[in-house]
């Protein structure tokens, strides 16, 4: 373990001096070195306040190489999807960095996947999905 508190397999310090963990930089001492907080108890605004300060910019960068734009609506989805499911948050499975992004990462296929539904939907000149398939 080092000092951020992970394994030194994990975090590398490139040239510029920064910490990489998992192709993220983290700042010595920043939001990746908090204690652990408890999401589900606690005042949620207060709570998801400290979240959202601590990981909106890293979930803002890790969306935006994917989707542009779109980021914007993506974390902000997040954070309410988030605050929606916290009482089924486990604290002993992740920490809430991983738990975040994983719901980030879920809206992320969501949006994929609506967005070739619209395609289809436009090749197909506004039909359904079930006028497209022919019956046996």
């Amino acid at each position: 373990m080092d000092h951020l508190g992970l394994p030194a397999a994990v975090n590398v310090q490139d040239r510029s001096g920064q910490y990489m963990v998992m192709g993220a930089v983290v700042e010595p001492g920043g939001a990746e070195a908090m204690a652990p907080l408890d999401v589900r108890s606690g005042d949620p605004a207060t709570v998801f306040a400290s979240l959202f300060d601590a990981h909106a910019s890293g979930l803002h960068r890790y969306l935006s190489r994917r989707v542009g734009a779109v980021a914007d609506d993506l974390v902000a989805e997040t954070f309410l999807a988030g605050m929606a499911s916290r009482e089924g948050y486990d604290q002993s499975k992740a920490d809430p960095r991983a738990w975040l992004y994983g719901i980030a990462t879920n809206l992320l296929r969501r949006h994929f996947r609506q967005e070739v539904r619209g395609l289809c939907d436009r090749e197909s000149g506004g039909r359904g999905h079930h006028q497209r398939v022919r019956p046996r």
